[in-house]
């Protein structure tokens, strides 16, 4: 029989939430979380009723990390409650759990009076893949919170409809950073041609936050043959982050035509950057890259360094 770390059964622990204090229950939670959460799905539920609430935030948690959809209707039933906190980890949960069904109880939050519980369940909208979902968490892109534009930027890349693409554009004049990025990333995930198109041509726009975003963005999209001559000019790139990102996608899409310049960034004096230039390279597997990848694993100062060049060097030779 599995014992928890405390070395009772999930039988225990069952009982333990229970009849057990809430101090107990919510250790019993946290045990059953690590040991069985499926096995203990039908105790979870019936904890849901739990009048304390810190337990009953951790059985809604719990079961979100399960990810069992035979819990989908008693969480939908959970975006109910009066109590927002409630409301939120609900809509996370069944972000987690993905499952399409929870897709009219999700709707119908993004017009929640709490800001917290519209951002979880446009995000949530996205991770179960509820298409129907679309023009509703488009609308959240006029949202007056940050935190829900944010949100349905993320949900809409999750969704993926190329109609998007008009809304998602004009969140680029976001005068944030770290918002930009997550808008480049949705696009990214989009489907249809335009999309690789227009990401190869951010690569050489003059913002250089919109460069490394549009590099990053590209590296989870199959190769693109207009962007691989664009984004090797970017490995010279003056921001160190853009140059980072083009090595990385580079890699990701196996590019021979960077081999060189990835040598030559082997070279470079920045150690994340000949760090990544040696990954890049063994991702890459080509042969022509054998001696450049063998000195540093010899003599690169850094022993980071040297593991990486060492490890790709072995992976250039495992494919010859």
């Amino acid at each position: 029989m599995q014992a928890g770390a405390k070395g009772k059964s999930a039988e225990q622990l069952i009982a333990d939430l229970r009849f057990g204090t809430p101090e107990v229950r919510e250790a019993a939670i946290d045990e059953l979380g690590q040991l069985a959460p499926k096995k203990a799905a039908g105790a979870l539920l019936e904890a849901l009723e739990d009048s304390e609430g810190t337990v009953k935030l951790k059985v809604i948690r719990a079961l979100g990390a399960a990810g069992d959809p035979s819990a989908v209707a008693a969480l939908c039933g959970v975006l109910a409650d009066p109590a927002p906190e409630f409301r939120v980890q609900a809509a996370k949960s069944l972000g987690e759990i993905g499952d399409e069904r929870a897709g009219a109880a999700l709707l119908a939050k993004l017009n929640d009076s709490d800001t917290e519980t519209r951002a979880a369940a446009a995000l949530a909208l996205g991770q179960c893949r509820v298409k129907k979902g679309n023009l509703a968490v488009r609308d959240l892109l006029k949202d007056k919170s940050r935190l829900v534009r944010l949100s349905a930027v993320d949900g809409l890349g999750l969704l993926g409809d190329a109609g998007s693409l008009p809304a998602l554009r004009a969140q680029l004049k976001d005068p944030d950073a770290a918002f930009r990025r997550h808008v480049v990333r949705a696009i990214g995930s989009l489907s249809g041609g335009e999309v690789a198109a227009l990401l190869s041509a951010w690569l050489q726009d003059k913002d250089p936050y919109l460069r490394g975003f549009s590099a990053e963005a590209l590296s989870l999209k199959p190769p693109y043959a207009p962007a691989e001559a664009a984004l090797i000019a970017l490995l010279e790139d003056p921001v160190l982050a853009v140059r980072i990102r083009a090595a990385e996608t580079l890699g990701a899409w196996r590019s021979r035509e960077a081999v060189g310049a990835l040598k030559k960034m082997l070279r470079d004096p920045n150690q994340t950057l000949r760090w990544k230039a040696a990954l890049a390279l063994g991702r890459v597997g080509d042969p022509a890259a054998s001696d450049a990848l063998q000195y540093a694993a010899e003599n690169d100062p850094e022993i980071e360094i040297k593991r990486a060049a060492a490890e790709s060097l072995e992976l250039v030779r495992a494919r010859r």
